[in-house]
């Protein structure tokens, strides 16, 4: 998704190829930040970029919240903490 809005989205002057708009999307992806989105960019592929950032950051985040929700339940039913119970 994000290397075919890279490829579509820029001006003619603006556009990039396969390679870097694969680069750019997994940069973002990877926390490491944009390479070709500069002051400079239209204000179409500033608004691509922020959106594209935020949707990849969510998805990771909430990928990782799946997956690690059973493993902190079983490690929570080892230690047996409950709440609302005193003894």
């Amino acid at each position: 998704m994000g290397t075919a809005g890279y490829m579509v989205i820029p001006k003619d002057e603006e556009k990039l190829s396969l390679v870097d708009s694969f680069l750019e999307a997994s940069m973002l992806l990877s926390g490491a930040g944009p390479l070709y989105t500069e002051r400079d960019s239209s204000n179409l592929l500033k608004m691509y970029s922020s959106l594209y950032a935020l949707f990849a950051t969510l998805l990771v985040v909430s990928s990782v919240g799946i997956l690690a929700a059973p493993i902190l339940h079983r490690v929570l039913h080892q230690l047996h903490l409950e709440r609302g119970r005193s003894e």
